[in-house]
């Protein structure tokens, strides 16, 4: 039976029956449907049974009743059809559709005129020429696929008489039709039956067939009679040399034949359908569009609350950091943490894969950083920790590199557990010295959940230094020829600004990861995380005003 699905504000859905009686909507208590928003009429619209289906009715309302995103006082309701009052809004269900369509092989043979050729090549008289042209702004105007279609129907029934009729549109990969408005106004059952023979030579050679004519050689079929086809016409949409889907029509009572100019003027028609359907298409392309760029704007801002407000502070630590994505969300993670009076932790983390799903389990992990890294644990023990918190919640499929120092400054020395990720490096003032420091590297986290994990303690030297952590993102990126930036230009770099700033050696190792790559895309995050380690006996310590409170990520 066929039924309407009420869309309730919250997205659920209610059933309501349609019996074989008038269905009245409105705000009167005594209605059918019951509506309780003030701005609806006390009986709004009603839905009819007529002969094969429904109608609705608008009850002279003040708001309107709409059909499809279109102010109807009647229609006739399709399947799939949206009606919608204020802010009711339903779905028409016709659980057993009193339209189908049927394709036969009988009459393989048959003869069908065939007409081809552009738009261009058209014969229409003036007066059809004139039609079209007002038709135009009313089909191509029409932003719901569904009301186009059944808007189209509607016209080719006026304008050719049509008596049964259908628009099918071309599955995706060409597997079938799809017939999204089926009519017929004779037939008991509802139904249409279309020659295989005739669907597939307007579809695959995007002939435009007439059955049915004063011709001397056209010859009545034997399908003919058996489906009483009197005439009939079945062209192509066609949109820029693409075949969109097919419109069909045919007369089954005694009239006049289909000219040529019927069917020119059909497929004239047809052009401007297919023109309104790829509008529709772009349209909802550009609102997806716009709606997977507000969700990837959203993911990207909730992940900027995910790095460090600010970066810790005091006479001898500053910090600058850096995040760059490279597709919209990153897959990068940095941290900077105050442990207690003279202990502090530093880690970055790159997620395998890019995007979104990167992005997502680089949240997880966050969460799952903050809640272990007060503890008093050594970076093994909560490399260990981590890996299997992703190894419990991936597929095996994503793991994550880390690298976490924590630093004493009590005991001028650091502890530092690697999980495949590239050992920092260490910058030390004097010399200029600049040394990858050498660490156990153990698995990613994700890959095996027992895995041990090794610290290795590192002396501070007397007068300070400067550690640069970073991701594969600087060292990957990548030139026109295909080469990599590489660790040999990364060391050059850092060398060169070893006894500035961490926010100059950050910006000095961007500019030269830039001016590397001279504008080719961007395949990796790009990460950077640089810490200032002044010595236990520095003669001008820094002051906490020099840190940045907030590490840029772009």
């Amino acid at each position: 039976m066929a039924h309407l699905e009420v869309i309730m504000p919250d997205g659920t859905r209610r059933t309501h029956a349609l019996a074989h009686r008038p269905v009245t909507i409105g705000r009167e208590i005594t209605c059918d449907i019951h509506l309780r928003q003030e701005s609806a009429s006390r009986r709004h619209a009603r839905i009819l049974p007529v002969e094969f289906g429904y109608r609705v009715e608008d009850l002279g309302s003040v708001n309107g009743t709409w059909v499809n995103n279109r102010r109807v006082e009647a229609a006739r309701l399709r399947h799939g059809d949206r009606l919608i009052i204020q802010d009711f809004e339903a779905l028409f269900i016709d659980d057993q559709p009193d339209s189908t369509v049927t394709l036969s092989d009988v009459g393989v043979h048959e003869q069908f005129r065939s007409r081809t050729g552009t738009l261009a090549n058209l014969e229409i008289s003036q007066r059809r020429l004139k039609s079209l042209y007002e038709l135009t702004s009313r089909l191509t105007a029409v932003r719901d696929v569904q009301a186009l279609l059944d808007e189209a129907l509607t016209i080719c029934f006026d304008m050719l008489e049509f008596e049964r009729g259908a628009i099918g549109l071309c599955k995706p990969a060409r597997q079938g039709i799809d017939w999204r408005v089926v009519r017929n106004l004779r037939g008991a059952d509802g139904g249409l039956t279309l020659s295989r023979t005739m669907l597939s030579r307007a579809l695959n050679d995007g002939e435009r067939l007439i059955f049915g004519g004063d011709h001397a050689d056209f010859v009545v079929t034997a399908s003919m009679v058996q489906s009483s086809i009197q005439a009939a016409l079945c062209v192509p949409l066609v949109y820029e040399n693409e075949v969109l889907g097919i419109i069909y029509g045919d007369r089954v009572t005694s009239g006049r034949n289909y000219a040529d100019e019927d069917s020119d003027f059909l497929f004239a028609l047809a052009s401007q359908i297919a023109v309104g359907l790829t509008n529709a298409r772009l349209l909802d392309e550009h609102k997806e569009h716009i709606r997977l760029e507000n969700e990837v704007a959203l993911a990207r801002e909730t992940q900027r609350l995910l790095f460090p407000k600010s970066l810790p502070a005091t006479g001898r630590v500053r910090c600058a950091a850096l995040n760059i994505p490279g597709h919209h969300v990153s897959g990068d993670y940095y941290d900077a943490i105050r442990i207690d009076a003279q202990r502090f932790a530093f880690l970055i983390a790159d997620v395998s894969g890019k995007g979104m799903a990167a992005s997502l389990l680089g949240g997880s992990l966050h969460g799952m950083i903050q809640a272990t890294l007060p503890d008093d644990g050594a970076p093994s023990k909560l490399l260990a920790q981590w890996n299997r918190f992703v190894c419990s919640h991936t597929d095996g499929l994503r793991y994550v590199t880390c690298a976490l120092a924590i630093v004493d400054l009590a005991a001028s020395a650091l502890d530092l557990a690697v999980a495949g990720h590239p050992p920092p490096l260490m910058l030390i003032p004097e010399g200029p010295h600049c040394r990858h420091l050498t660490v156990d590297v153990g698995l990613p986290l994700g890959i095996e959940a027992d895995f041990i994990y090794v610290d290795t303690r590192i002396e501070l030297p007397a007068d300070g230094c400067t550690l640069l952590l970073y991701t594969d993102g600087v060292s990957e990126a990548m030139n026109a020829r295909r080469e990599e930036f590489g660790l040999a230009r990364l060391d050059q770099t850092a060398r060169t600004a070893t006894d500035r700033t961490p926010d100059d050696l950050v910006a000095a190792v961007e500019a030269a990861v830039s001016h590397f790559a001279a504008g080719c895309p961007q395949h990796d995050d790009i990460t950077l995380l640089a810490v200032q380690l002044a010595g236990a006996h520095a003669p001008a310590p820094f002051t906490a005003s020099t840190s940045p409170e907030s590490p840029p990520v772009r």
